[in-house]
């Protein structure tokens, strides 16, 4: 009876072990690996967007990543990669879902940036304000918005907001 209810702890042992080995090691180990293809894959599929390959490889991206959608969860990359093969099919809409899921993890501009030129295509208001923010982490991404009338806006505003916290933060200084 003892030498059974041993066994039967060192099999339950095991198996966690196994379990939580696979779990937290293999599978976010696998899904990296598969995250690094896939990224190679979509930034060639991005050079020829509109092309009958560059659709199909962003359909295979799209399906490589769908075992890591679990392991991913909290993995900003793999938001990116997904949105930026729905850009490739021109599914605008599942594109900034996934720039927005992204952003519930970081905050970084080029989310932001990638966030704004899709929603110029449905919302230029809300296009303008994400290129905004993206602008006012890295005023450098402004210079990289294709439309002019857009670009120009976008820096008078940022333009503006960089003022106003200037002339609050001298407002704070004086006595």
């Amino acid at each position: 009876m003892r030498l059974t209810v041993r066994t039967l702890l060192v099999i339950v042992t095991a198996s966690v072990l196994l379990y939580a080995l696979h779990e937290y090691c293999y599978v976010p180990l696998r899904c990296n690996v598969i995250e690094k293809q896939t990224e190679a894959r979509t930034s060639r599929a991005y050079q020829s967007i509109g092309t009958r390959r560059a659709n199909m490889m962003a359909r295979k991206s799209l399906d490589d990543l769908k075992p890591c959608a679990r392991a991913c969860r909290t993995n900003v990359n793999y938001y990116m990669i997904k949105a930026a093969d729905f850009r490739i099919l021109g599914q605008s809409a599942a594109a900034v879902q996934e720039y927005e899921r992204a952003l519930h993890y970081d905050r970084r501009p080029e989310l932001y940036f990638n966030l704004g030129l899709m929603l110029l295509e449905t919302d230029r208001a809300a296009g303008e304000r994400a290129l905004v923010t993206a602008g006012l982490f890295n005023p450098a991404t402004l210079e990289e918005i294709p439309y002019e009338d857009v670009r120009n806006e976008v820096k008078r505003e940022v333009s503006a907001t960089f003022a106003r916290w200037t002339a609050e933060h001298v407002q704070k200084q004086r006595p």
